[in-house]
């Protein structure tokens, strides 16, 4: 921290009455801006101790291995230091200032006499003085994420999943955030994400940008952006999720598809991509849903079908429209991954249902406000088809009517 933020005191002499004259040397006030405290310390070997009626701070020699961090789920991250690792071993009380040799401030929580560990948080100070320079950054930096596991996952190419980082600082409001996926196999180029950041906001990465890769390592490097402007360490807080794998697995629909309305039962083509799987490790199934209902029923594949049209077939249902989804699963290590599903909406007809049917061609998209759109929808009368006569269909929205029309028995537009 700059000069200016250390706030010095004069020596002080003076004579009272059975009192020696004392010499204090020059020093500096700190401000913990966590509790708002007032600590006084002396610069060179003249330390003014902490401990009890004290107003001063105590000063600990703690290694990297003697301070340990500490997660509780329901508190704030703490740490131990051991009291054989003060300069003067007094017992600390509570809110009582450390000023660690490598220039990190702790607060003082309490104290074990069992274990002879003290428990502190890391604090922010206003002032540096003699304790040295800023310890590690990566000590008053953390990394917390939320949604699916990213250690060790396997994931599906393409497929949405969104991971939220949340990087934060004990000693800054605001962090520097770099996110790093490399594929350790060197087939694809990096990719990097970066931007700074205030404590509490979130990063969010999606998985459907990680390259189809078996061996895949994301880096997470935070660091506090005031630190680096104190030449301290760079590295700062660095989290590796690895290895992880991304399976190249989905569905298509065959570009020459054609379909009608069915009186039996119905062969849905499909082509299935899953390069590297089907193996007698790695089963792929089709797994099917009609009208959300997951069928028990499933189509095995080996790894011959790969990139090759199948067709599944769906025995016959009831009168009317329905919409059937279509995606690929297999189990690695006891997990299920699943692939993103293709739809049908096919139209059953039963023998002697006069009920008409009108369905949606294919899947809706998104349409733009006040931009012209067209509509596909399919029609069917066994009425009309008996008759060999036309359909009048009208078109309505909120129940405005738009239009009508006459179109035949089993077409539309």
């Amino acid at each position: 921290m700059s000069e200016n933020n250390k706030i010095p005191f004069s020596p002080v002499r003076g004579y009272e009455e059975n009192i020696r004259r004392q010499d204090v040397v020059d020093g500096y006030i700190y401000f913990a801006t966590d509790s708002g405290n007032i600590y006084v310390d002396a610069e060179g070997e003249r330390h003014t101790m902490g401990g009890s009626g004290s107003s001063g701070i105590h000063y600990t020699n703690a290694s990297e291995e003697d301070v340990i961090k500490v997660y509780d789920e329901e508190e704030d991250k703490t740490y131990t230091i051991p009291l054989n690792t003060f300069e003067n071993p007094i017992v600390p009380k509570p809110d009582d200032l450390l000023l660690n040799s490598d220039g990190r401030f702790f607060r003082v929580i309490g104290y074990d006499s069992e274990t002879g560990l003290v428990t502190t948080s890391l604090i922010a100070v206003s002032g540096s003085g003699g304790g040295g320079d800023w310890g590690p950054v990566e000590q008053d930096l953390f990394l917390d994420y939320e949604g699916i596991d990213i250690l060790g996952s396997t994931y599906i190419y393409g497929q949405d999943n969104v991971i939220s980082f949340l990087p934060r600082s004990t000693a800054d409001p605001t962090v520097s955030f770099k996110l790093v996926v490399r594929d350790l196999n060197g087939v694809y180029d990096d990719i990097e994400r970066q931007e700074n950041m205030y404590n509490g906001e979130a990063f969010e990465f999606n998985t459907s940008l990680l390259p189809n890769s078996d061996n895949l390592e994301i880096k997470v490097i935070v660091n506090s952006l005031s630190a680096r402007y104190h030449n301290t360490k760079e590295d700062g807080l660095v989290v590796k999720f690895s290895p992880i794998k991304v399976l190249n697995m989905y569905l298509e629909k065959p570009a020459d598809i054609t379909m009608d309305i069915q009186r039996v039962d119905c062969a849905l083509p499909f082509i299935p991509y899953f390069p590297g799987l089907g193996g007698e490790n790695s089963p792929i199934k089709v797994h099917y849903s009609i009208d959300g209902a997951e069928a028990a029923s499933t189509m095995s594949l080996s790894s011959e079908n790969s990139a090759h049209k199948q067709e599944l077939n769906i025995e016959p249902q009831a009168h009317g429209m329905h919409t059937i989804h279509l995606w690929l699963a297999t189990t690695i290590n006891g997990r299920e991954y699943q692939s993103s599903s293709i739809v049908y909406e096919v139209p059953f007809v039963e023998l002697g249902n006069e009920m008409p049917i009108i369905w949606i061609k294919d899947e809706l998209g998104t349409i733009t406000n006040y931009e012209p759109a067209v509509v596909q929808y399919m029609v069917y009368s066994s009425v009309a088809e008996a008759q060999g006569a036309n359909v009048e269909v009208s078109l309505y929205h909120n129940n405005d009517l738009l239009n009508a029309e006459s179109v035949t028995y089993q077409s539309g537009a």
